[in-house]
């Protein structure tokens, strides 16, 4: 019984760290932007119409208020999004290089490497595994077989206006099955994700323990959610689908509606 409350409390306690900066932002950041605007507009509107000053006065204290919080607010974010997100090369800085340059060659920066966005599924599957990979020597092995296939992304260079925001993998969340040699080895296990950093937000689900040490089951359901710096550039009318013929067999599934699902193919390959 004690084993089982320790695990709760572990598991409570990676939750709530591991969707904070996810709640920071869709839930907080973006309805206080909100907020600021809501308070601007309403305090032009009561001096447009003649409104009284107390009226003025607390509109404009309430813009202050939102302006005040949401600097908190996205300071706070600004950590997180450096310790979680990957380099992405969407920024002011970027809008001279071309969709088909980011897309094939130079969008996806990792381990020192430079890849096109294309080729982020790839990439990320062989990411995560090679994660895994790192705890054998701490007690906690991948399951036989146990692999983190991605999706591919469009062969469309225009798409990557879409990603705003990506998820992987697409469909549903890796079903992921580890055995640690001990209870203690399985419970760091766990909390390494609080240091799963430059993956994107991983987001644990669903945590199951079967069997007993030294061959002690842990399962549970994973995901990353990648929030890309800025806004991704807007579409180039003069790219046509498919790249020109400059990206084939390459890309992930994104978060939303970001093209068509490619067929899944091993880790390290494009598609998984």
């Amino acid at each position: 019984m004690s084993k089982l409350t320790s695990l709760h409390i572990n598991l409570i306690g990676i939750g709530t760290a591991l969707l904070m900066s996810i709640i920071l932002f869709f839930a907080l950041i973006k309805p206080k932007n909100e907020d600021i605007d809501t308070s601007s507009k309403a305090t032009a509107a009561a001096e447009e119409a003649g409104g009284t000053e107390a009226k003025v006065a607390a509109h404009r204290k309430d813009f202050v208020n939102s302006k005040e919080k949401t600097k908190v607010i996205t300071a706070a974010w600004a950590i997180n999004q450096a310790r979680y997100m990957p380099k992405i090369a969407f920024s002011p800085q970027q809008k001279s290089t071309s969709l088909l340059n980011l897309y094939a060659f130079n969008g996806l920066y990792s381990d020192g490497k430079v890849y096109g966005i294309r080729d982020l599924p790839m990439v990320w599957g062989v990411k995560v595994k090679k994660w895994y990979d790192a705890h054998d020597r701490e007690g906690v092995t991948r399951s036989f077989g146990q692999d983190f296939p991605i999706d591919s992304f469009s062969t469309d260079p225009n798409d990557i206006s879409k990603l705003a925001s990506i998820r992987f993998p697409q469909d549903k969340p890796w079903h992921v099955t580890v055995v640690a040699k001990s209870f203690n080895a399985a419970m760091l296990h766990l909390r390494r994700f609080n240091a799963m950093h430059g993956f994107g937000m991983p987001v644990v689900d669903n945590v199951a323990l079967s069997g007993q040490s030294p061959s002690l089951n842990v399962s549970y359901d994973m995901h990353l959610d990648v929030i890309p710096p800025a806004d991704p550039p807007a579409a180039d009318p003069v790219i046509g689908g498919g790249g020109g013929g400059a990206a084939t067999g390459a890309g992930p599934a994104g978060f939303g509606s970001f093209g068509g699902k490619g067929a899944k193919g091993p880790v390290g390959m494009p598609g998984g």
